[in-house]
């Protein structure tokens, strides 16, 4: 298996995660490569957040996990079903709506939870950018 920063049991029995072992482990890679693209790889080097990763980790796991199950049910690009008398919607995959504003709000929720764990004691969010202004 890939590394990630928590393990099946820490998932199952202390996080009390619902997921299976074998979504876990897939969901649990992925949520891995997203902590260490979002700290530009700091995480995997950090000393003293060991504990904050893994918590983040397993809350990413739920939220991907909740994300592919909604895409299962509303695939991207579909904005409405009507089982009644089925009819599916599909807008445009603009800023508008449709896809581009359904994966930025995902991509803010991955956000959020990393930043909920990885700011503190050690800032990993920082990318090194002031505002001036």
């Amino acid at each position: 298996m890939a590394s990630t920063y928590s393990t099946w049991d820490y998932y199952h029995n202390t996080y009390s995660g619902k997921l299976s072992e074998a979504d876990y482990t897939r969901m649990a890679v992925q949520a891995y490569g997203e902590i260490n693209r979002r700290t530009l790889n700091r995480a995997r080097d950090v000393v003293g957040m060991e504990d904050a990763l893994r918590d983040c980790e397993c809350e990413l796991v739920d939220a991907m996990q909740g994300f592919d199950e909604a895409h299962e049910i509303l695939p991207i690009g579909i904005q409405s079903i009507n089982n009644d008398g089925y009819s599916v919607s599909a807008g445009a995959s603009t800023a508008a709506g449709g896809a581009t504003n359904r994966l930025q709000s995902e991509d803010a929720v991955l956000r959020d939870i990393c930043l909920k764990y990885l700011t503190m004691p050690i800032n990993l969010m920082y990318l090194g950018v002031r505002r001036l202004c």
